[in-house]
């Protein structure tokens, strides 16, 4: 999974959250989400089926053997599923999503690795122990692999990690008026991902972007699914939604596209990638292209590929320290620095 929002505009887009009594984010939380587990030893269990299962699973003993988590092997479909698969170019090498959920409580979660993108057996270590941090509830972080792809090349978790699980999960997050059935959480995003594409700056996108476009939304629908097998899920399938976004072009600033073309997005309007919100009919964008998908439909580079245009100033959904510091800066100052690197 990630980011810090600079914008209202941002947030609003994105995140949501209604609550009687919402548990205190303690720790780096990704939203309100947690397990309604805690004391001194936690038990979620893990089903482990990935093709590159060596790795997965030294990432999984690395979070049981430093925290007070206790992560037994599973046989069958249980709490937190491990898998990996050629799910194509999608801008993201690994993904978790929360697939089952009471109130902010987790029930159950898938943890991914798209080996359609070549990685080290490091690396793919680092991006399963992201992704089943994430489904511990905690988001992006400065240290360990949870700052991977963000701050950091860390495949392995710090004492810093090994910390904000013990402040999620030893004390319970309820007092005695705000129970499970208390809490509400609408319209959080529900994936977390880490991206194949790592830019630290604007500069450093423009100059990896095979295209870059100001291009104005006048579409948004629901596409196929990715599936790839996945042993143990209802149909020996795991399915991840994905969109169609169509755009018009209003200004070629590098490379070439057709003048009207489709963009990729994984997700659905009510459930998406935290750093990859939805898409609205009307808005106005610059975007970093990567290149397009055997089905037509063009990947953006990732977060730092994308930026929204509102009321003449340019917003970022990116949480690279890097990038989100030009949040406000005004579109003719952000078309002259992307234009210095084009």
């Amino acid at each position: 999974m990630r980011r810090i929002r600079a914008a209202s505009i941002i947030l609003a887009a994105t995140v949501t959250v209604l609550a009687l009594a919402v548990p205190q984010a303690s720790a780096h939380q990704w939203g309100s989400w947690h397990w309604n587990r805690y004391g001194a030893t936690v038990t979620i269990q893990i089903y482990n089926t990935a093709t590159y299962r060596t790795e997965a699973q030294a990432a999984v003993n690395d979070w049981n053997n430093n925290t007070i988590l206790s992560l037994p092997g599973a046989s069958g479909h249980t709490d937190i599923s491990l898998f990996d698969g050629n799910y194509g170019n999608t801008g993201w090498g690994g993904l978790a999503e929360i697939i089952n959920y009471s109130g902010s409580h987790i029930t159950h979660g898938h943890a991914r690795l798209n080996y359609y993108y070549s990685y080290s057996s490091s690396t793919k270590r680092g991006i399963f122990c992201q992704e089943i941090g994430h489904l511990f509830g905690l988001d992006h972080s400065n240290d360990g692999c949870m700052g991977l792809g963000y701050y950091n090349n860390v495949v392995t978790t710090v004492q810093h990690n090994w910390n904000d699980i013990y402040n999620m999960y030893r004390n319970s997050h309820h007092t005695a008026a705000a129970t499970e059935a208390d809490t509400v959480v609408t319209g959080i995003p529900r994936y977390s991902a880490v991206w194949h594409y790592q830019p630290k700056s604007v500069a450093q996108a423009v100059r990896m972007g095979k295209a870059i476009v100001r291009a104005t939304v006048t579409d948004v629908r629901q596409a196929d699914d990715l599936v790839v097998s996945a042993q143990g899920e209802p149909g020996e399938a795991d399915k991840v939604p994905t969109q169609a976004i169509t755009v018009s072009v209003d200004e070629t600033i590098k490379g070439a596209t057709a003048g009207t073309f489709t963009l990729f997005r994984t997700g659905t309007d009510a459930a998406g990638i935290a750093d990859d919100p939805s898409y609205q009919v009307g808005q106005q964008y610059v975007l970093i292209l990567d290149g397009q998908r055997d089905d037509g439909r063009q990947v953006v580079l990732s977060p730092e590929g994308r930026y929204l245009i509102n009321a003449g100033a340019v917003h970022t959904f990116s949480q690279i320290p890097g990038v989100n510091r030009i949040n406000g800066m005004s579109y003719d100052e952000f078309r002259a620095l992307i234009g210095r690197h084009a």
